[in-house]
């Protein structure tokens, strides 16, 4: 009984944790919003990261239009040619923004949530799969939390790119988000200074590896072992995938509080997967070659010192 209560504990010590990580990315991500110093609709972030207007005047190309409307409209704020000057009102956007943004601001912290429980259904697989812990978490437990970990993690996924299908920036496609390199168009840059179709690519391809995962282990009973194990193992890769497509794409990849989320993640998982070799292959082949030594001695005659 003591055990068992001890297992509980951990279990929700590891959600208090997570928890405690995802607020903090969500209050980091509000401060990103409020941060607007010339008001005109964009964050003082994506005026440097992204769109390289001026965070100090609100009309960096002074034709009469906002950087925020300018944005909008689907023209250049940088260049005061391409439109016909027209008044526009300066009003403070608020903590989420302008109605427009939110849901850019939704995609982000989505996206973020993503990359944790992503993380955490990763940890928490290698934990299983390792043995090594069995007597902290019971492998039950382990199970169910890796299995709706991985089923909130696709929710979150779903969310993180459905939210850009009404961004009116990016204006992501049902298409673009379903299949690996269609979306084509150029001159996107994420913050981090890649080209936005690669990153995207690699997001597409870690969620089918992510919902074939699922699915793998939703359905473990109905399959052969070696074709779950192989299937399993080879699906593993979605988190590189993922861990690229959020570190090439993600505007808050150069935030301190996001750069620090990527190492314990990769950490972790590095640890773990390390812990893993040890546990399911080293050892058990130093007492296979151990046996095998006592059963040539003993079948020798030889006596065992």
């Amino acid at each position: 009984m003591m055990k068992q209560h001890k297992h509980k504990m951990y279990i929700k010590l590891f959600a208090a944790i997570c928890a405690i990580v995802m607020s903090f990315s969500s209050v980091s991500i509000a401060t990103a919003a409020v941060k607007d110093t010339d008001v005109d609709g964009l964050t003082d972030e994506g005026e440097i990261n992204i769109y390289h207007t001026d965070i100090n005047n609100p009309d960096t190309d002074t034709d009469g239009v906002s950087d925020g409307q300018e944005i909008l409209n689907g023209t250049d704020p940088l260049n005061a040619g391409l439109i016909i000057p027209q008044e526009e009102n300066f009003t403070d956007p608020g903590i989420f923004g302008k109605p427009e943004q939110f849901p850019w601001y939704l995609a982000r912290a989505a996206g973020i949530l993503a990359f944790i429980l992503l993380s955490a259904s990763t940890i928490f697989g290698l934990v299983i799969s390792s043995r090594a812990f069995i007597k902290i978490v019971p492998g039950v437990d382990a199970f169910e939390f890796h299995r709706t970990l991985s089923f909130a993690s696709v929710i979150a996924v779903i969310l993180h790119f459905t939210s850009l299908f009404f961004d009116q920036y990016f204006r992501l496609t049902p298409a673009e988000a379903l299949v690996p390199f269609l979306f084509s168009r150029t001159g996107i840059v994420a913050s981090a200074g890649y080209d936005i179709r690669i990153p995207l690519a690699l997001g597409v391809i870690a969620f089918y590896l992510v919902i074939v995962l699922v699915l793998t282990a939703e359905f473990r009973a109905k399959m052969a072992p070696n074709m779950w194990r192989i299937i399993h193992y080879v699906s593993f890769t979605a988190y590189p995938l993922f861990l690229l497509h959020g570190f090439m794409s993600g505007t808050d990849s150069k935030e301190g509080w996001m750069r620090a989320i990527y190492i314990l993640s990769v950490a972790l998982v590095a640890s773990l997967i390390i812990v893993r070799i040890v546990f399911r292959t080293l050892i058990p082949a130093i007492r296979r070659v151990r046996s095998s030594f006592v059963k040539d001695e003993a079948s020798s005659g030889t006596p065992l010192s």
